[in-house]
């Protein structure tokens, strides 16, 4: 994971999540393919770009709505990222 190790790596994916969540999982299936990460940093990596794209999505929706209905909007977003990542550390 270079110099920056896991930490690099999840902010990395969040960032490159906010642009494109397919070039996230890209990077990280090539990176685990060579074993420079591990199954686990992988899944993570994943979740935490995901997670990037969907606050970008949401955000967009919310604009859409002209901000009218944000509980409807950002409840979603959030109980599905709580889940996901309850789910992931339990695993």
């Amino acid at each position: 994971t270079g110099y920056f190790g896991e930490t690099g790596l999840l902010i990395s994916s969040f960032l490159g999540g906010l642009a494109s969540s397919s070039a996230v999982f890209a990077a990280v299936v090539a990176l685990f393919s060579q074993g420079t990460i591990t199954a686990k940093q992988a899944a993570l990596s994943m979740m935490v770009g995901l997670s990037g794209s969907m606050i970008v999505k949401t955000f967009l929706v919310a604009s859409k709505l002209k901000w009218k209905e944000p509980v409807k909007v950002f409840a979603p977003l959030i109980v599905s990222l709580l889940i996901g990542f309850v789910v992931f550390y339990l695993t």
